[in-house]
């Protein structure tokens, strides 16, 4: 057996290679994974299911919310009507704040819209924990930092996310798009029609935004307030991740 001065053989050495070469490109493609529409998703799906434990509505469900308000305006319940109505309402400023932002920040610092915009996200997480910390502040000041977070987030991935520009806060439109796709590519396949898959995107999403609304219902239910700063935590990495690339992409020629 051929060995080296290192004292490995052959074999180890080529091993030993390729195990530096996978980390190497793990550690190259991580910051883009982290700042990615899964990353995003995931974060949706926990802000939004940990946000409902905790106030009883949906912070990035618009459609969630407006039949929980219809049906606290029919029961009579106007605080839960006025919640939910008002969750709505800061959602869709902060989808129109995204795209502005999005807009103003064209040309040169259009690279740091996202990082921009996931500052913003982080302070307004922030401030809704800091919300249940004191025993007089009302509900609806977590629902209205939370939904405009997550309304900030989906607006801004439409317009910066290039060819993963999707929904990261809500699944109906990616499940349509999901059976959709499935079934045109069925159809073309039975017709011998070529033509590239688009199908593993929205999937990928859809199972990151159930793992994230799986993962934030159960930190909710067993730390309380304490799961928003998970939230926090997440934005803090996917920002740290979101710089990095930028910079990256900045020192590239």
């Amino acid at each position: 057996m051929n060995t080296q001065r290192d004292g490995l053989s052959s074999p180890q050495r080529e091993t030993r290679s390729k195990t530096a070469l996978k980390l190497a490109v793990f550690v190259t493609q991580a910051p883009a994974s982290l700042s990615g529409p899964l990353a995003f998703a995931f974060l949706g799906g926990y802000a939004d299911a940990s946000g409902y434990v905790l106030t009883g509505a949906f912070t990035g469900h618009v459609t969630g919310a407006i039949v929980l308000a219809a049906i606290g305006a029919a029961g009579g319940d106007w605080p839960s009507f006025i919640l939910r109505l008002g969750g709505v309402t800061a959602f869709l400023i902060g989808v129109a704040v995204a795209e502005s932002l999005a807009e103003e920040l064209q040309g040169r610092l259009s690279h740091y819209v996202l990082t921009f915009v996931i500052a913003i996200e982080l302070t307004l997480f922030s401030l809704g924990y800091l919300a249940t910390q004191h025993v007089n502040a009302p509900r609806a000041l977590l629902v209205t930092c939370m939904s405009l977070a997550l309304g900030l987030q989906n607006g801004v991935w439409r317009r910066v996310g290039g060819a993963a520009a999707v929904h990261t806060t809500f699944l109906t439109g990616l499940s349509i798009n999901l059976v959709a796709t499935e079934t045109d590519e069925k159809l073309l396949h039975s017709r011998q029609v070529s033509r590239p898959s688009s199908l593993k995107l929205p999937a990928d999403i859809w199972l990151a935004f159930f793992l994230g609304a799986t993962f934030g219902a159960a930190a909710a239910l067993h730390f309380h307030a304490g799961a928003i700063l998970g939230a926090v935590l997440m934005l803090m990495l996917v920002m740290t991740a979101s710089t990095v690339r930028v910079e990256a992409h900045s020192d590239t020629p």
